[in-house]
């Protein structure tokens, strides 16, 4: 009889070990806290993205070890960006971090401030926050250059060094409403088309090589130096007209 008893109640202690098991599983499975999500599609009106899971479902595991898996349904996410005076526009396969809210955050992106919860739900899918300019995929890894900060976005991008900014872009157009002022033991700027620059004064210091041409809005008079060195060259001024520079002197403007 003792050993009958001790038989069943070790395989009692089996059968709550493995239920407990299995709860502590299947509560596993359905609690989300942080995934990583592919854009799909992204709505900059109200900043959110139709996000991808970047992993599948697993429904059961078959006799022979294989898994029958399906995708997770796209989820709408609450764009955050890394920094609050940063943005920047999602393409579709950008990979994102997915952080999941304790409780439903819908109430709060609607009205701001503090609310009362509308829904009882947690830790669901529903509630997802896409954190921007995270981590990444080696197959979509960037290159880190160790010397400098690092800007960049399509075919453009800007190093900012210690002692030294670099920028490798097609194009550059500045816009402002006053004077540019740029001091400068050494100023290269190479651009495989033209410079724009709306300022009514451009004031250069420092030694500088420029490729193409500079377009400079707002009338041209007086004389034109480049590190306090007589300019020449040609300017083309807010109606498009060429005007000829000779030593620092306007020649002609046509």
């Amino acid at each position: 009889m003792d050993i009958k008893n001790s038989f069943l109640t070790q395989m009692a202690k089996g059968d709550i070990t493995n239920l407990l098991q299995a709860n502590n599983n299947s509560f596993a499975l359905n609690f989300n806290c942080v995934r990583i999500g592919i854009v799909q599609e992204f709505y900059p009106a109200n900043l959110t993205a139709l996000v991808k899971i970047a992993s599948k479902r697993v429904l059961k595991i078959n006799a022979d070890g294989t898994q029958t898996v399906r995708d997770y349904a796209p989820i709408v996410a609450k764009v955050c960006y890394s920094s609050p005076y940063e943005t920047h526009p999602l393409k579709a396969g950008d990979e994102v971090v997915l952080l999941f809210n304790d409780r439903e955050i819908e109430t709060w992106f609607i009205n701001g401030q503090a609310n009362a919860q509308n829904h009882e739900r947690m830790h669901d899918l529903t509630d997802a926050i896409a954190l921007v300019g995270g981590i990444r995929s080696l197959p979509r890894m960037i290159e880190i250059l160790l010397d400098c900060l690092h800007l960049f976005y399509g075919n453009s991008d800007i190093q900012l060094k210690e002692e030294e900014i670099i920028s490798n872009t097609p194009s550059i157009t500045v816009n402002v409403e006053n004077a540019i002022t740029t001091n400068s033991d050494t100023l290269n700027i190479n651009a495989e088309s033209e410079i724009v620059v709306t300022s009514p004064d451009i004031s250069i210091t420092g030694d500088t090589a420029q490729t193409g041409d500079i377009t400079a809005s707002g009338t041209i008079t007086g004389n034109v130096l480049v590190d306090e060195t007589a300019y020449t060259g040609t300017f083309k001024d807010k109606d498009g007209k060429t005007v000829t520079v000779s030593n620092g002197i306007i020649r002609s403007v046509s």
